[in-house]
């Protein structure tokens, strides 16, 4: 094992003294001296929106949100991002639930919204989708805030059971 260390080492060094990139989706982070590789993490997030686009508010409850703005961060940098805003339609009963199916069926690896009640956690989790709340502003906004690590990581539900509050049993 340290042999291979010793080996990754050695070569990662090489390859920076040549300024040669190691791959597209890989970097080389630098940890007490010791150079790691570390695979990129490309992700399709998905944040709860009052209406379409990058410009919209963020809804601040994920089961009856409005809209699920879907985008995908590898393309944030390009002319043309890939994103895409699907409309919510929220059942009677089991919101939370179905918005995570389409959550899930679509792909996203990150939710971030204001709060997310039990039964979308729930689902969300078994799908292993992490959630982030306390989303505020605009879609653009929210994600800025995600990537800058001003989005709390949520390890449990944030929100109410059976219709948000509203009085629905």
């Amino acid at each position: 094992m340290h042999m291979l260390i010793i080996h990754c080492s050695v070569v990662l060094a090489q390859l920076r003294m040549q300024n040669e990139w190691l791959s597209t989706f890989a970097s080389v982070v630098t940890i007490d001296t010791k150079p790691i590789i570390r695979e990129e993490k490309l992700m399709k997030v998905c944040i709860t929106a009052r209406g379409e686009g990058l410009t919209a508010e963020v809804d601040p409850t994920f089961g009856r949100a409005a809209y699920f703005t879907f985008i995908d961060t590898d393309t944030l940098g390009s002319d043309t991002p890939d994103v895409e805003s699907v409309a919510n339609v929220p059942g009677a009963h089991g919101a939370g639930v179905q918005a995570a199916q389409t959550v899930a069926d679509k792909g996203a690896t990150v939710v971030i919204t204001g709060s997310v009640g039990p039964n979308a956690y729930q689902g969300l989790a078994a799908a292993g989708v992490e959630m982030y709340t306390g989303a505020t502003g605009t879609v653009k906004q929210a994600l800025d805030d995600f990537e800058t690590g001003r989005l709390t990581r949520s390890g449990a539900a944030t929100g109410a059971r059976h219709g948000g509050g509203r009085g629905i049993q």
